[in-house]
């Protein structure tokens, strides 16, 4: 079965020649190690050794194991990998040679100096498609408006706040890679923020203009990959159609507004403009899957 490593010691004894040939053994033999970091230590001292997060260790697990729900038990799942990319402990080797820009999260535009618009978006499945696409090898920058739980090898974070935070730091990225996941829920609308707390009493009328389309503006470079995302509560195949042709994707993935923070959740994957609808239902991960084997 799998076999994961996750080393903790003083930092002279994970340096230790005779430990680092241990750990390559072990990893041309199959294993996968994850981590360690530089952060304190138990005996005093700060610097390379520290175990990872335990959550990151968790999801690791989780993501060996074919995307099992963490409600379920481990032991009851303990099955052979699936055969496909992204079940194995190796990197894919078609990912490893992958530089992949993500989004994650619901961009927010200030209303004053304490409130903004935003929407429910968790960006949960923005951090999952980013940490299973480093677990298969690829280096990935993620643009994410809320924070990773844990640091994930392999991925390089970039925190914004507002849409045109995003297109700036899109629009600089972009040209370094080679594929690209809009899973971001950008806001549509934008407005002039007040420089100080609007008061109640005040009154308020909103002058709403609409943000840059991200997806639609963004540069593009010869053999770039585009994967797009479209919400609708309606037909979501015809709009993500549309939207596919509109904005010039590879992919067009479609989901409701009742994917926001849901741990399960149904999508419909169109790739090319005749293709049959793939429709797609289960955890976070295994949406994120399914969605990175389009890749």
């Amino acid at each position: 079965g799998p076999k994961l490593i996750v080393p903790s010691m003083h930092t002279e004894m994970y340096q230790n020649p005779a430990n680092q040939e241990n750990l390559a053994w072990l990893k041309t033999h199959g294993a996968k190690v994850l981590g360690p970091v530089s952060g304190d230590l138990a005996c005093g001292d700060t610097g390379l050794g520290r175990m990872v997060d335990p959550s990151l260790v968790i999801a690791t697990i989780m993501s060996m194991l074919n995307g099992i729900h963490p409600s379920v038990t481990l032991r009851d799942h303990l099955h052979p990998f699936e055969n496909s990319v992204l079940c194995s402990a190796e990197p894919n080797t078609g990912f490893a040679q992958k530089r992949i820009l993500i989004t994650a999260g619901g961009t927010r535009e200030a209303l004053d100096s304490v409130r903004y618009i935003g929407n429910h978006s968790s960006g949960q499945l923005g951090h999952a498609l980013a940490r299973l696409a480093a677990f298969a090898g690829a280096d990935v920058s993620l643009i994410t408006t809320v924070s990773l739980p844990y640091d994930i090898p392999g991925v390089t974070e970039i925190s914004v706040t507002s849409t045109s935070d995003m297109a700036a730091a899109v629009a600089e990225i972009v040209p370094t890679v080679d594929t690209v996941i809009m899973a971001a829920a950008v806001a549509d609308f934008t407005m002039a923020a007040a420089p100080e707390k609007i008061k109640r009493e005040s009154g308020l009328s909103l002058d709403l203009q609409p943000t840059a389309d991200i997806l639609k503006t963004m540069p593009r470079h010869d053999g770039l990959r585009v994967i797009g995302f479209c919400l609708e509560d309606g037909d979501v195949v015809a709009v993500g159609r549309a939207k596919m042709q509109a904005k010039n994707t590879d992919v067009m993935v479609c989901n409701t507004s009742a994917s926001f923070g849901a741990d399960r959740r149904t999508v419909t994957i169109l790739e090319g403009a005749d293709s049959v609808p793939e429709t797609v239902s289960g955890t976070v991960d295994a949406v994120a899957r399914a969605i990175l084997r389009r890749v």
